[in-house]
């Protein structure tokens, strides 16, 4: 008797799982399921990935003015002239690549292309940026000061790459 009651029960959760429904206990609530939408394909598809690339290297050129800007405010003002080129060409190339760390750290830009056109934006900007200064004393005057402004025009030529630290 007891085999045939067994029986009877399994066969009846045999039909219950065969048929796809749930046995749910009574004073239980069950939610009815949601469909989950399908995720949209973006319209630019990769259009966006080469202008990632152009923005990172304009990130590498902020990095290194952003490491100069912090250095000489953090070292009250020092750094104008020859130092600019010989003492502190390395320190904002190494604060840099510190800030280019933390920015890739909060941003998508983790790809080796993305860190190349960084690395070639603070490199552009170490050898290039007292051209910056040469076009736009001013500017310049405001973010630093006048003096370190001098220092620079006086010490570089303004047409001119730097490379090993001489102005050309």
């Amino acid at each position: 008797m007891t085999m045939n009651v067994n029986k009877a029960g399994f066969e009846q959760r045999l039909a219950r799982i065969s048929s796809g429904r749930q046995f749910v206990p009574d004073g239980v609530v069950v939610a009815r399921p949601r469909a989950v939408p399908a995720k949209k394909a973006p319209r630019l598809g990769n259009a966006l990935y080469p202008l990632s690339i152009v923005m990172a290297f304009f990130l590498g050129l902020f990095t290194l003015f952003a490491s100069r800007y912090a250095r000489f405010h953090l070292l009250g003002g020092a750094g104008a002239g020859a130092d600019v080129l010989a003492d502190y060409l390395a320190m904002d190339m190494a604060m840099s690549m510190v800030v280019s760390f933390v920015i890739r750290m909060a941003t998508n830009m983790k790809s080796p292309e993305h860190l190349a056109a960084k690395g070639l934006g603070i490199g552009v900007a170490a050898l290039c940026m007292h051209m910056a200064v040469h076009r736009a004393p001013g500017l310049f005057g405001l973010i630093f000061s006048d003096a370190w402004v001098r220092g620079v025009i006086a010490s570089t030529q303004p047409n001119s790459i730097l490379f090993l630290t001489i102005g050309g």
